[in-house]
């Protein structure tokens, strides 16, 4: 189910994936990076993090991804 949800978000046109998102998995961030990858789209992050300060910043993001992000 999770996969023909995503697909039929692809299909609606969307830019990025949020692969790394302190709650993911390992096996969750790996899943949504080769998503983003085999459909060309960017991969995002981030703690989502709302009034709970100990997740700020706890979420470590590849720099390279902001420069994509940043050139999009």
């Amino acid at each position: 189910q999770k996969k023909s949800i995503i697909r039929d978000i692809i299909d609606c046109g969307i830019m990025g994936i949020e692969a790394y998102h302190s709650k993911h998995t390992r096996e969750q961030t790996s899943y949504f990076e080769k998503t983003a990858l085999e459909h060309k789209l960017l991969i995002t992050g981030g703690s989502d993090c709302r009034g709970d300060p100990v997740l700020l910043g706890s979420l470590r993001i590849p720099e390279e991804l902001l420069y994509e992000l940043k050139n999009k």
